[in-house]
């Protein structure tokens, strides 16, 4: 009996079995069917945003822990004594040099700066009036006066003379002190605490006013461990390797034109020189085996075997050397490479003895002079033997640059520009007469040229139309 029911309630497990699975497949097919993905059709694309993986430094920052103090700090002191008149800054306003501070009290300055002045009227009179005395004795002569009254002018003279020096040496102590009574700023900054009033009296030994504090530059002062400094000097060591790995995969050419065309046109050399180098660069080095090298690959023989290949001149190879003793020094300073020029020598391809020095004897300069009369550079003529100047500095003078007394070279003309003598070499020289006078006949002829052809300018050598002389056609007319 047992073993029947048994067997009942297995048949009927089954069966609810059987029964709950059907009705489970019949909602997954009512319901998770329909919702199935659907392949792609073939003829739809799916587009995807590619980038290429480049390498590129990341910049990273550290902390460190510091303090900020002023490269230079200027403390504010009176040099006289005074009341304040006028405050003018405020702590913590921005100053330049020059800038005024502050304004003492003027009137008793002004004073002793006045009474100085009239001083200097009352000695220089006392000083003309002794001078005319002593030459009216010196002139009577030994018979009219005797040799006490002339040492007796002559002792007056001298005094009159070092009062009228002592009141002048007064005048120049008082204008200073009046200056004094504004305080300027010293230094470019900032201002520090101001506690003044206006009225207050200050003297130099009062102290200091308050400071001014340079903020462009600053210095930083922070500590690093000593595992963290030599993680830094391998940091450095290693990126310094980086950057010479990558510079020498960069040709010679590319150096060179870079360093020519960007570099060069912004240096501190004069518009002539750099006129040159990009001459000599792109006459002669830009057409070399030089350019197409890697620049780690050229050694000081590369370059030596370059320069004895060039069938040129001495003075061509020495040009062309400059350009390149002045490009390897960029390479240098910007760690692209080595400078290979140090054991670099310039071929000699003229053997020949050195020309002898000619020297012109006088009879032979006054024969130029007088032959040169009517000549239209003439004037330049006495300027090159009188005062010694080159061509370019004679092209680039104007009338403001010469008087009786002075010829200030300030500026010469090369290569269509204006530009600062050769070398800078800035110089004011004594002014010959004979050079005067050529002027002075130079510039009438000009005058008359000019108002012939209806122009002006203020150059003295220049065409007809106005425009500067051409270097190398002035040197041809010498010729």
């Amino acid at each position: 009996m047992e073993k029947k029911k048994t067997i009942f309630f297995v048949v009927i497990l089954i069966l609810t079995a059987f029964i709950l699975g059907c009705f489970s497949f019949a909602w997954w097919q009512k319901h998770c069917k329909k919702t199935a993905a659907k392949p792609l059709a073939t003829s739809e694309t799916l587009a995807l945003n590619a980038l290429p993986l480049n390498a590129q430094d990341f910049p990273f920052s550290k902390r460190f822990v510091g303090y900020v103090i002023p490269i230079h700090e200027a403390q504010v002191q009176p040099f006289i004594s005074g009341y304040i008149e006028q405050i003018m800054v405020k702590g913590g306003e921005r100053v330049r040099k020059g800038d005024i501070l502050v304004v003492l009290q003027q009137e008793q300055y002004h004073a002793e700066l006045a009474a100085a002045a009239a001083e200097i009227l009352k000695a220089e009179a006392a000083f003309k009036n002794a001078s005319i005395y002593y030459e009216r004795i010196k002139k009577a002569g030994v018979k009219t006066v005797s040799p006490t009254e002339l040492d007796n002018a002559q002792t007056q003279f001298l005094s009159a003379q070092a009062d009228f020096e002592q009141a002048q040496a007064n005048y120049a102590l008082a204008k200073v002190n009046f200056d004094y009574t504004v305080i300027r700023a010293p230094i470019d900054g900032i201002v520090g605490d101001v506690s003044l009033t206006k009225g207050n009296y200050v003297s130099p030994t009062s102290g200091v006013l308050f400071s001014i504090v340079q903020y462009n530059p600053i210095r930083v002062v922070f500590s690093i461990t000593d595992k963290e400094y030599l993680q830094q000097q391998a940091e450095a060591k290693l990126a310094k390797e980086r950057k010479l790995q990558a510079a020498a995969l960069r040709t010679f050419g590319e150096y060179a034109e870079e360093y020519t065309y960007a570099v060069l046109p912004n240096s501190n050399y004069a518009a002539g020189t750099q006129n040159q180098y990009t001459i000599k660069y792109r006459t002669h080095v830009k057409k070399s085996f030089l350019m197409s090298m890697p620049i780690s690959e050229i050694s000081a023989k590369t370059v030596q075997n370059y320069y004895n290949s060039l069938d040129v001149s001495d003075s061509v190879i020495s040009g062309i050397h400059k350009w390149m003793s002045a490009f390897y020094k960029w390479i240098a300073l910007n760690e692209y490479g080595n400078n290979v020029l140090s054991a670099v020598t310039l071929p000699k391809h003229d053997d020949s003895e050195p020309k002898e020095i000619v020297v012109w004897e006088p009879d032979e300069l006054r024969a130029i002079f007088s032959a040169s009369d009517g000549f239209k550079y003439r004037l330049m003529i006495f300027l090159m033997y009188y005062e010694g100047l080159r061509i370019s500095e004679c092209l680039g003078l104007k009338y403001t640059d010469i008087d009786e007394k002075i010829t200030d070279i300030k500026r010469q003309y090369y290569r269509g520009e204006i530009c600062p003598p050769k070398h800078k070499s800035y110089r004011k020289l004594p002014t010959h007469p004979d050079v005067f006078a050529a002027l002075q006949v130079h510039r009438q002829q000009r005058e008359r040229e000019m108002a012939r052809y209806g122009y002006r300018v203020e150059y003295v050598f220049t065409t007809r139309t106005g425009k500067l002389l051409d270097y190398h056609n002035v040197r041809a007319a010498f010729i």
